[in-house]
């Protein structure tokens, strides 16, 4: 791939990432919103998973992007996300255990944003390990 055309897939992975984010914060203010003003609707569970289409278009603008990689980069990011998901489950694993010993409930609600923040912590040490 030309330098050029890497430019362009970045710049549309940056929009399809960032629009499903935006439209992502719309959700989640809007059926909170919603929930609170509403906590007795008939449609609170249809409302309350509403943020999931965004987080769907997010996740599929990722594995586009990756579809869009050389095989170097594409072990790169699976390495690296495989580490994620390893130290996201130890972690869930570990605090859950501590829930047990009196610490606060912890919602499942943060296990994906954790295991995409730890991937992106993660993975410019993998990078610099195939460099």
């Amino acid at each position: 791939m030309r330098e050029s055309e890497k430019k362009q897939a970045q710049r549309r992975y940056r929009a399809e990432l960032g629009g499903a984010l935006l439209s992502y914060t719309g959700a989640i203010f809007g059926s909170i919103s919603f929930l609170n003003g509403n906590p007795d609707s008939e449609f609170r569970f249809f409302v309350a998973v509403i943020p999931v289409l965004p987080t769907l278009l997010a996740l599929w603008a990722i594995i586009r992007h990756v579809r869009r990689f050389d095989e170097l980069y594409r072990h790169i990011f699976s390495e690296a996300l495989a580490y994620a998901a390893i130290v996201t489950a130890l972690a869930t694993f570990t605090y859950g255990l501590m829930e047990n010993a009196g610490l606060p409930h912890l919602p499942i609600l943060w296990t994906l944003p954790v295991m995409i923040g730890l991937w992106g912590v993660i993975l410019p040490f993998v990078r610099r390990k195939y460099q």
